[in-house]
């Protein structure tokens, strides 16, 4: 038989609910901040839809064939954009990954003419850089233009409302005019009191010259 106090914490633990609250805090979004969600979500399911359907060719065939190729390949044009030297070794820490599974992709990619082996020079002569050739950067600009004409508007768009949203209740609780929440001075408003008790000390020191 169960003590008292055993009792006690295992009802505590069945009725504790870490997302308690949650439905009612999520009902009480703004429009705009769920259209704000929903946005992003389009996007990623956009994206995802470009991933599985845009095989047309061997390069993207490859590059969209697995989560974890489509990721090396955006770490890879990710590096040419920001004129950064990437490795092999980088890519593995960076991704989480195993160095196998990254020499495959490199191993696959070079032998396919899509991506550049560079040794280093000086301080970093033992280093082995990747770039991308041209095929894959033409894919990817193709790619850019899509998700710059449909995606980027859509998305800053939303972003914008959500913004001007805040800004418009903020500026609603503002016009409130509640003296009797929190107020002093018989029902002034702080900002009132502030202005009425700087303006004695003014003219208080004014009168002491």
């Amino acid at each position: 038989m169960l003590k008292d106090n055993e009792n006690k914490d295992i009802e505590t633990k069945e009725s504790y609910d870490p997302y308690d609250g949650l439905f009612t805090k999520l009902n009480q979004l703004s429009p705009e901040a769920k259209v704000l969600r929903a946005t992003i979500l389009k996007d990623k399911m956009s994206c995802f839809q470009v991933q599985n359907n845009r095989t047309h060719a061997k390069f993207l065939n490859y590059s969209n064939s697995s989560t974890l190729r489509y990721q090396f390949w955006n770490w890879i044009i990710h590096a040419y954009y920001t004129d950064r030297n990437i490795t092999a070794s980088i890519i593995t820490i960076e991704m989480g990954c195993s160095r196998k599974a990254v020499d495959e992709m490199v191993n696959d990619c070079v032998a396919e003419e899509w991506l550049r082996k560079t040794k280093g020079k000086n301080a970093e002569k033992t280093k082995i850089f990747l770039s991308p050739t041209a095929e894959p950067l033409g894919y990817q600009a193709e790619w850019f233009e899509w998700y710059i004409d449909e995606m980027c508007e859509l998305r800053g768009q939303a972003y914008r409302d959500y913004i001007g949203s805040l800004a418009k209740e903020k500026t609603k609780n503002n016009a409130q005019f509640n003296t009797l929440n929190g107020a002093n001075l018989g029902g002034i408003e702080e900002n009132v009191t502030s202005f009425i008790v700087n303006s004695s000390k003014k003219r208080v020191n004014r009168e002491k010259i």
